[in-house]
């Protein structure tokens, strides 16, 4: 059984973070005082970062890149709290906790590794998002019956105002960012259609001033049923470079392109098309690679009538989203993975293959220990880090050679130079 991006959400902030400064290694790790596999490689990428399983509970700690060992002091955790996103400047993380069914925001000096205050959103909340606006202040995005709540917090102050609401309107997937202003922000979010339905995608866009909805008039999504048998669900991906947003849906459908500032909508049709004409299920995952380039994957299921095998992979596929060429990386791919050097492509129980951006083949893991094209992976510039059972493995970024492994007690590896973003939703 596959599981969905909604389904997903539920995790991804405890699973993988990524930061607005994407792509950019922000320096070196000092060498630890005693030695330490980092001590002999040169250029070990950005400063890594993650959560410890320790007893009772977890915590924050510097990790050396390579070997994974906790360096240096920690930071306690709670029960039900995990990082979501590092500051502009990679300096500070946000994390978010529960309790009794509302959420609390905290920002973790990254430099001493001590909290620096936590606080609690007013009143009780649903689904809660995170995102830093600029690096003085963070933006909260809250699912309430009546609709999506936006509040801004100030990180010197902690004094948090309402600064939108969205009447009726509910988030359905990822949260995104876009650059507005020099260290500014703009937050785009996929708005979910109503209840067992099918309909447009609707984005609502973030920033001063009252909150703007776009409506993608050509791409679908949703779930709808009538009968068990009777059923389909759309889950189109969403990918967003500078001041543009891009939104792939199904085979029959075209590639919607944004322009964030001004609203206008242009389609351009992927030759050859994404996936099948028609199916009862489709997931697209996007996401950018500069410009108008997209990398996209993901799946469809046909009606049980129409084959055997009703999954049909959509592939690995680099597309332009002007142009609507498209260039295939790997058929049998339903996941794809960018980081901030290759792309990697992913298959459920199979291998990793890794791409340069221009489609050009780098590497493959024949065995990375990881049977779901889903699961996350981790990076930092320079090494690729891949969780399993018994501990991550390390691999370097270039070659795909095996370095080593971690405790298994490492959780979650954070970097600032990590380009993910939970399929795209930096």
């Amino acid at each position: 059984m596959r599981v969905s991006i909604a389904d997903r959400l539920t995790y991804i902030p405890r699973m993988r973070t990524s930061a607005a400064v994407s792509a950019i290694v922000l320096g070196f790790l000092p060498a630890a005082s005693s030695a330490s596999p980092s001590d002999v490689i040169a250029n070990v990428g950005a400063p890594v970062y993650g959560t410890v399983s320790t007893t009772p509970g977890s915590e924050l700690s510097r990790l050396d890149p390579v070997s994974l060992a906790a360096v240096g002091s920690a930071v306690p955790l709670g029960t039900f709290e995990s990082p979501v996103r590092f500051s502009p400047d990679g300096s500070k993380l946000a994390l978010i906790s529960w309790q009794a069914g509302s959420a609390s925001i905290s920002v973790v000096d990254l430099q001493a590794m001590r909290r620096l205050w936590s606080v609690p959103l007013p009143a009780a909340t649903g689904t809660t998002v995170v995102r830093w606006r600029d690096a003085r202040s963070l933006v909260a995005l809250v699912n309430r019956p009546a609709g999506l709540r936006a509040f801004s917090l100030d990180v010197r102050t902690t004094r948090i105002v309402p600064v939108a609401t969205v009447p009726g309107g509910h988030l359905a997937d990822c949260v995104y960012t876009y650059p507005v202003s020099a260290g500014r922000s703009a937050i785009v979010a996929q708005l979910a259609t109503p209840a067992r339905h099918l309909g447009p995608v609707r984005l609502v866009v973030i920033d001063s001033g009252r909150p703007r909805i776009i409506t993608i008039t050509r791409i679908q999504s949703g779930f709808a049923e009538t009968t068990p048998a009777d059923r389909m669900q759309r889950r189109p991906a969403v990918a967003i470079a500078g001041g543009r947003a891009f939104v792939v849906g199904r085979g029959d459908e075209p590639i919607a392109r944004v322009d964030l500032r001004t609203l206008a909508i242009s389609y351009v049709t992927a030759i050859p098309r994404l996936g099948p004409l028609r199916s009862r299920d489709s997931e697209r995952l996007a996401a950018s690679l500069g410009g108008d380039r997209l990398v996209v994957s993901g799946w469809d299921e046909l009606p049980p009538k129409e084959r055997d095998d009703a999954v049909v992979p959509t592939g690995a596929v680099l597309v332009n989203a002007r142009s609507g060429a498209t260039k295939q990386l790997d058929r049998d791919a339903t996941g794809v993975w960018p980081t901030s050097t290759v792309v990697l492509a992913r298959r459920d129980n199979g291998p990793i293959r890794a791409f340069a951006f221009d489609g050009s083949p780098r590497f493959t893991i024949d065995q990375p220990g990881v049977d779901s094209a889903i699961s996350p992976l981790y990076d930092n510039g320079r090494f690729l880090y891949v969780p399993t059972d018994d501990g991550p493995r390390v691999y370097d970024l270039t070659s795909g050679t095996l370095l080593g492994r971690g405790a298994s007690d490492v959780d979650t590896i954070l970097s600032p130079a990590d380009r993910n973003a939970a399929w795209s939703c930096s």
